[in-house]
C-alpha cells in the first residue's frame, strides 16, 4: 500500500464513512425493534397482572385472606422487571406492600381493585405495580457494544478489500496516467515522444478495454495532436522571428500602459544608434524629435483606427533626426494593447525627394522658383486674399528679342544673359515678393502692395514695373561683349483682372504681347478690351465643331524605337487637323481650344477608336500610344467606352497605352489618378509623358499607376551641351530603373543624342531621327533603315 495515492485515501475514506452510516443506522433500527420487543413483553406481564392477578385478589381481599393475598402480591413482585407492588384501600392508604422504587428508569401501572356483588361494584381500592426499565436498557447497551464491534470490523475489512480493487483497477492506472502526461516535452524529440504510449502503460494483457482505456487512448490522441501543433507553432515562430530580425525596417513594440519600448530587432538598434540594454524599456516619447503632442496624437488616431501610417522623424542617441515611414497596428500581448510600429528609414528617399523638388519647383539656371512652384504661390495668395483681403499685382518680364541674342552669342551666354536678367530684378523687388522664371525668357513676379486703394495701387505697381524696366537702360556686359538689353512687361491685378492663376497669367499675357506688339521695352497693364483674342478663340471653337462633324481630324505616326534592335516596339499615334482646304494645322493651335472647349472628350473618343481599330486590323501588332487629356478624364465614360472599344475591335488592353502629362498631378485631381488606377487593372498601359517639365514628383510616381516615363524632349535636345539637360536625364533614367519603369526619350533628332541615351542607360527613343509622324500606321511599324541613315546624313 506504499503506493497509496491521495485518491485512494479519499475513496477509502468515504467508503468508510458511507458504511459506517449504513451500518450505524441499522444497528440503531434493529436496537429499536428488540427494545419495542421487551417494552411489549413487559406490557403484556402487567396485561396478566390484570387478567391473572386481579379477580383473585379482589376476591381475597374482600374475603380478608391476609396471607392469600400477600402470597399473591409476592407472586406478582417476582414477576421479571417488577419493583415496587402495593395495596391502597379507598381512603389511599397503603395496606400491604413490598420492594422499593429505586431505578433510573420506571415504567407503573395502577389497577382498581373491585368485587361485584349482586349487581352492585364495590370499590375495595386500587394495586400500584412498579417495574423497572434498566434491564431492557443494560441489555441493549452489551447488543450495541456488540453489534458496533462487528459491524465495524467487518465494515473496515470490506472497505480495505474494496479500495485494493480500486487501488489495482483503478487508482494505480490512473497514478500511471497522471506520471505519464507530465512526463511529455512538446519540445522533445519526435523520436522520444513517438515512443510514450499512455495505453500501452497501463494496458492490462488479455483484459477486456474499460473506461481508463479509452481515456489513455484519447490521451495518446491528444498528444499527437498537440506535438503537432507545437511543430508548427514552433516552426512559425522561427519564420515569424527570422522575419522580426531579417527585416530592413526597424521594428518596434511599445506598451502602451506605459509608452515603454519592451521589443525591438536589430535594425532598430541599428537605425537609433542604441544598444539593446538602452533601448529596452526606453519611452517612445525619447526617440521622437517633434513635440510630444504630435506624437500623443498619433498614438491616439492608432487606437482609434487600429492603424495609422505617418512620416515621423525620430532621433536617434547621438542626436541625428532620421525621417521614417512609420506604420502601425496595434496588437494583444497578454491580453493588453501593444503598438507594433514598423519604421522605414526614408532619409534617402527624401534626398532624392528633395533633389527631384529642386528639379521640379526651381528653375536650374537661374535657382528661382519656376512655373509650378510659382502657380501654388499665386493660388496660396489668392485662397489667402478671400480671407484676408489685399493688393496684390501679377507681372510677366520678357527678355525683348532674346531668342536673336541666344543665335547670336549661343545658348551657354544666352543662360548668362538670363541670370543676370534674374539678378537684376531681385534686387530690385522687396524680398516678400515672390519671382520665378515662368520660361526661357520669361521671368514672372508675384508684388504685395501697401495700398488697398486700386487706383494708388496700381501707381505702385507701374511705378515697380518702370524702375525694372529702366534697369536694363545701360548696356550689358555678357561674354566680354556689352549688348543693350530691354524688356517688356505686362500687369494685371488680382480680383480685378482675374481671381485664378490662370485668369492672371492670360490676362498678363495678353498685357505682355501688347507690349511687345507695341515696340517693346514698355510697361503694359491689362484692359478688358484686350479680349479679342477670346473672338478668336469662339471662331475656333466654331470651326473645330465643324471639323468634326466633317471628319476632317486624322491620326498620324510615329515609331517608338528600341535602341539596341532598332527596331519599333511601340508607335504614338498623334492627332491632326486637315481643312478642306487640304491644309494641315498644327495641333498646338487647336488642341488648347479643344481641351478649353470641351471638344476633346468626344475627339479624343474618336481618337481611342480609331487608333485601336487600326491596330486591331493588322496581323503584327504593337501597342499603340493615344494621349488624353485631364479632362478626359473627369468622367466614367472613358472607362466605359476604352471597355467597349477594346471589346469591339478585339484589341488586347495591354496593347493600349494611356499618355497624360503632369498637368493631372498639377491640378491634383484624384478622380482621374482613380481612374487611370481602373484602367492598369483592365490591363491598359500608363505612360507620363513629357515627364521633367511638370510636377514631377517621387510622391506622385508611387500614387499613379505609371507603366512608362517619357523624358521630354527640351531635355533630350541639349543634353550634349548642357551638363545639366544630360544631369536631368541621368537622373530621370536613374528613377525609372529604381521604380522598374519602362523609360522613352522623346524628340531625338541625330545619332549622338541616340548613343548618348543608349550609353546613360535609356531604352527607347522616337523623334525625327527614326520618322517624322505620317499618316501610314504600317508603315511606322516597319520604318526603313535606309531612312534612319539618310536622315542621320543631312
Amino acid at each position: 500500500m506504499s503506493g497509496v495515492t491521495g485518491l485512494s485515501k479519499r475513496i477509502l475514506f468515504y467508503i468508510l464513512i458511507c458504511s459506517s452510516s449504513v451500518t450505524l443506522i441499522l444497528t440503531l433500527l434493529e436496537l429499536y425493534f428488540e427494545y419495542r420487543i421487551d417494552v411489549n413483553l413487559l406490557e403484556q406481564r402487567f396485561k396478566s397482572i390484570e387478567v391473572s392477578y386481579l379477580p383473585s385478589l379482589s376476591e381475597n381481599i374482600w374475603l380478608f385472606n391476609t396471607d392469600v393475598v400477600e402470597s399473591q402480591i409476592r407472586g406478582i413482585y417476582n414477576l421479571n422487571d417488577v419493583i415496587y407492588v402495593s395495596i391502597v384501600d379507598e381512603t389511599n392508604t397503603i395496606v400491604n406492600a413490598i420492594g422499593d422504587k429505586q431505578a433510573k428508569h420506571i415504567i407503573s401501572q395502577t389497577y382498581p381493585i373491585i368485587r361485584e356483588q349482586q349487581g352492585t361494584i364495590n370499590q375495595l381500592g386500587h394495586m400500584e405495580v412498579w417495574a423497572t426499565l434498566d434491564n431492557i436498557y443494560a441489555s441493549l447497551q452489551n447488543r450495541l457494544a456488540v453489534i458496533l464491534l462487528g459491524q465495524g470490523v467487518k465494515t473496515f475489512l470490506v472497505s480495505f478489500l474494496i479500495l485494493l480493487i480500486i487501488f489495482k483497477i483503478i487508482t494505480s492506472r490512473v497514478s500511471r496516467i497522471s506520471q505519464l502526461v507530465s512526463s511529455i516535452d512538446l519540445s522533445d524529440d519526435q523520436k522520444n515522444q513517438r515512443e510514450l504510449s499512455v495505453h500501452k502503460a497501463i494496458a492490462r494483457p488479455n483484459r477486456a478495454h474499460d473506461e481508463l482505456d479509452e481515456l489513455a487512448q484519447t490521451i495518446d490522441s491528444m498528444h499527437g495532436k498537440v506535438r503537432q501543433l507545437y511543430l508548427q507553432s514552433d516552426e512559425q515562430r522561427r519564420k515569424l522571428s527570422t522575419i522580426f530580425e531579417g527585416s530592413h525596417d526597424a521594428i518596434l513594440i511599445v506598451d502602451l500602459t506605459t509608452n515603454s519600448i519592451i521589443d525591438f530587432n536589430g535594425k532598430a538598434c541599428d537605425m537609433l544608434n542604441f544598444s539593446d540594454e538602452q533601448l529596452r524599456d526606453l519611452s517612445f516619447y525619447a526617440l521622437y524629435s517633434g513635440a510630444h503632442t504630435h506624437i500623443r496624437n498619433f498614438l491616439d488616431e492608432t487606437q482609434r483606427t487600429g492603424w495609422n501610417i505617418q512620416e515621423l522623424t525620430f532621433k536617434s542617441r547621438l542626436g541625428n533626426l532620421i525621417p521614417t515611414e512609420t506604420s502601425a497596428s496595434i496588437i494583444e500581448i497578454n491580453d493588453q494593447p501593444h503598438l507594433l510600429t514598423i519604421c522605414r528609414d526614408i532619409r534617402e528617399r527624401k534626398q532624392q525627394e528633395a533633389k527631384i523638388d529642386k528639379i521640379t519647383n526651381f528653375d536650374q539656371l537661374t535657382s528661382l522658383p519656376n512655373r509650378v512652384l510659382m502657380r501654388d504661390r499665386i493660388n496660396q495668395t489668392i485662397i489667402r486674399n478671400q480671407a484676408s483681403p489685399n493688393r496684390y499685382a501679377v507681372m510677366i518680364v520678357d527678355i525683348d528679342n532674346f531668342k536673336s541674342i541666344n543665335d547670336t552669342l549661343g545658348q551657354g551666354n544666352g543662360d548668362l544673359l538670363i541670370k543676370a536678367t534674374a539678378n537684376i530684378i531681385q534686387s530690385i523687388v522687396p524680398k516678400s515678393d515672390s519671382l520665378g522664371r515662368l520660361s526661357s525668357d520669361e521671368f514672372l513676379l508675384l508684388a504685395e502692395l501697401p495700398e488697398s486703394d486700386i487706383t494708388i495701387a496700381r501707381k505702385i505697381t507701374a511705378r515697380l514695373a518702370e524702375q525694372i524696366r529702366q534697369a536694363f537702360d545701360e548696356t550689358m556686359l555678357v561674354a566680354g561683349s556689352l549688348i543693350k538689353v530691354s524688356v517688356s512687361i505686362g500687369c494685371a491685378m488680382l480680383e480685378e483682372d482675374g481671381n485664378s492663376f490662370d485668369e492672371l497669367l492670360r490676362h498678363t499675357d495678353l498685357a505682355l504681347c501688347k507690349a511687345k506688339a507695341d515696340g517693346r521695352d514698355r510697361v503694359v497693364f491689362f484692359s478688358p478690351g484686350m479680349d479679342a483674342e477670346a473672338n478668336q478663340k469662339l471662331i475656333l471653337k466654331t470651326a473645330l465643331h465643324r471639323a468634326l462633324k466633317a471628319k476632317e481630324f486624322v491620326l498620324f505616326y510615329q515609331p517608338i524605337i528600341d535602341l539596341k534592335t532598332r527596331q519599333t516596339v511601340s508607335v504614338e499615334c498623334l492627332l491632326r487637323w486637315k481643312t478642306p482646304d487640304g491644309n494641315m494645322i498644327s495641333p498646338a493651335e487647336f488642341i488648347p481650344e479643344l481641351v478649353s472647349s470641351g471638344l476633346i472628350i468626344d475627339v479624343g473618343a474618336w481618337v481611342i477608336e480609331e487608333a485601336c481599330s487600326t491596330m486591331a486590323k493588322l496581323d503584327e501588332q504593337v501597342p499603340i500610344a493615344v494621349n488624353v487629356s485631364p479632362c478626359q478624364l473627369e468622367s466614367d465614360a472613358i472607362i466605359t467606352h476604352i471597355e467597349q472599344v477594346l471589346e469591339e475591335t478585339g484589341l488586347a488592353p495591354e496593347m493600349l497605352v494611356i499618355e497624360v502629362t503632369e498637368d493631372l498631378i498639377i491640378q491634383d485631381k484624384g478622380w482621374a489618378i482613380e481612374r487611370l488606377n481602373r484602367l492598369s487593372n483592365m490591363g491598359v498601359k500608363i505612360a507620363l509623358d513629357d515627364f521633367g517639365t511638370g510636377y514631377s514628383s517621387l510622391s506622385y510616381l508611387k500614387i499613379l499607376p505609371v507603366d512608362k516615363l517619357k523624358i521630354d524632349q527640351s531635355f533630350v535636345r541639349d543634353m550634349l551641351t548642357d551638363p545639366e539637360d544630360s544631369a536631368i536625364v541621368a537622373t530621370i533614367i536613374s528613377i525609372a530603373k529604381t521604380l522598374n519603369l519602362d523609360l522613352i526619350a522623346e524628340g531625338v533628332e541625330t545619332e549622338l543624342q541616340a548613343q548618348h541615351l543608349r550609353h546613360l542607360g535609356c531604352g527607347k527613343a522616337q523623334g525625327y531621327l527614326y520618322q517624322k509622324p505620317q499618316g501610314d500606321l504600317i508603315k511606322s511599324i516597319h520604318y526603313q533603315e535606309d531612312e534612319l541613315e539618310k536622315i542621320s546624313n543631312l
